[in-house]
């Protein structure tokens, strides 16, 4: 039963890692032709931080992440910035 056990968690893993990995590499093509003002920083199958600027005074950073339960999960998302309010990005946020 255990070995049963230990080859159910090491599909769901596999499946849940092969899921990331083709979203990022989606991502990551995306960023590369169609995406502009936005700079992906960080592409990692556990965290992904982008910059997007939009003008001087209309910039933001994506953090997201990836729960462990993920894809039957949603994305942990944080949005930060120095020029958007706090209200505005907390909205953004609940989207």
């Amino acid at each position: 039963a255990d070995r049963v056990i230990a080859q159910f968690a090491s599909f769901c893993c596999s499946r849940k890692m092969t899921a990331i990995a083709r979203e990022l590499k989606a991502l990551e093509l995306d960023f590369r032709t169609r995406l502009s003002g936005c700079e992906l920083i960080t592409c990692h199958p556990t965290f992904v931080l982008v910059s997007i600027e939009r003008s001087k005074y209309r910039k933001l950073r994506v953090a997201i992440q990836f729960p462990s339960e993920y894809p039957d999960a949603i994305l942990n998302i944080e949005l930060k910035s120095k020029t958007v309010p706090d209200q505005v990005l907390d909205k953004l946020t609940r989207l």
